[in-house]
């Protein structure tokens, strides 16, 4: 067999050693305040940016809550859900994360393939703590083609939903 270092160095994987060891709280670093360039928050772009950015989150909430309800065919508390999304980013931003949003894809794939309960919400909580804590790891062994086919499988399945499934359906 070939050995990691061979791989690495042949192109197959990533330029990632693998760690000596758990090393997932890397992400959150103490700075200065005074390394921070005020001027630049208080400027009149940063709010006009602040706003598009707050306005279009709102905005894409909003419509993934319907979206979901749509397709799902349920009935959801908006205000519970604007709530929710409100606290969660309150939170990231206080531990220094992204701003956060639901995705309607997870759920919608998740009602199509069956799962109506909380286990799948679980379970991808549990995984995505894994992936959170070991990520470095899994990249640094993790061939370069796997990543790859994901975005081809991804453009394939696109393709066939938005170009070949509706070949017939669509009237001019």
């Amino acid at each position: 067999g070939t050995s990691l270092e061979e791989a690495r160095s042949a192109g197959w994987l990533f330029d990632q050693e693998i760690p000596n060891g758990v090393d997932c709280l890397q992400v959150w670093t103490y700075g200065s305040l005074d390394d921070v360039n005020w001027s630049i928050i208080f400027s009149s772009k940063f709010a006009f940016t602040f706003l598009q950015l707050f306005c279009v989150s709102f905005l894409t909430t909003v419509k993934n809550i319907y979206g979901t309800n749509e397709f799902t065919k349920t009935r959801s508390d908006i205000d519970k859900e604007l709530c929710t999304a409100g606290i969660t980013n309150a939170v990231c931003g206080m531990v220094g994360g992204c701003p956060s949003g639901m995705v309607m894809s997870f759920s919608v794939a998740a009602h199509a393939l069956g799962a109506r309960g909380k286990l799948f919400s679980w379970l991808l909580a549990a995984l995505s703590a894994g992936l959170f804590v070991f990520g470095d790891y899994l990249v640094a062994v993790l061939p370069k083609m796997v990543p790859a086919c994901v975005v081809l499988w991804i453009g394939l399945v696109l393709l066939i939903y938005y170009i070949w499934d509706p070949i017939g359906k669509v009237s001019f």
